[in-house]
């Protein structure tokens, strides 16, 4: 009974592993064990593409951004006026634009900007088409309920036009 055992145990030990003969080319051992290398980093860098992809794909269905559905308008005055008269003298001489965009953010919020052309950054030499659209209106506006509105503007903007109709008025 105790050789029966001891053969029983002996079965499960591993056979002694034999060094691989020595090829004639060692040139050739060198390129299979960097083949293996390759083959292992590629493994890596393809489960590392899958992770990512796996990961962009759940932020592509889970995450979409506020301003995702919503459309932006874009309302617009330009007021040729100025450039026609022939008292170039005129402080208002000029091309005068006023931009507004309005984008609805969470149904019932809206974030406005407006650009104008301001003729204080005009050249020296008072030239006609060079005064720049300049960011004269940024403001949030969340629409608490009916009667209640909060109007939010960047730190050091000077704001102050808190409509929140921006409808375009004449140019003064």
């Amino acid at each position: 009974m105790a050789g029966s055992a001891s053969r029983f145990f002996l079965s499960f030990r591993r056979p002694q592993q034999q060094p691989p003969p020595p090829s004639p080319n060692p040139a050739v051992d060198i390129l299979k064990r960097l083949q293996r290398r390759a083959f292992y980093d590629i493994m890596q860098l393809r489960e590392r593409q899958e992770k990512v992809e796996r990961v962009l794909s759940l932020f592509k269905a889970s995450k979409v951004g506020p301003f995702a559905e919503e459309s932006t308008q874009v309302k617009g005055v330009i007021n040729v006026a100025g450039s026609l008269s022939r008292d170039s003298s005129e402080a208002e001489s000029g091309i005068s634009s006023r931009f507004v965009f309005q984008t609805t953010v969470r149904k019932k919020d809206s974030l406005f900007a407006e650009l104008v052309t301001d003729h204080r950054y005009m050249s020296q030499e008072n030239d006609q088409i060079g005064s720049p659209l300049v960011l004269s209106k940024v403001m949030y506006l969340s629409n608490i309920n009916g009667s209640l509105s909060v109007a939010a503007v960047p730190i050091g903007a000077k704001c102050d036009d808190f409509s929140d109709d921006p409808n375009l008025r004449e140019f003064a």
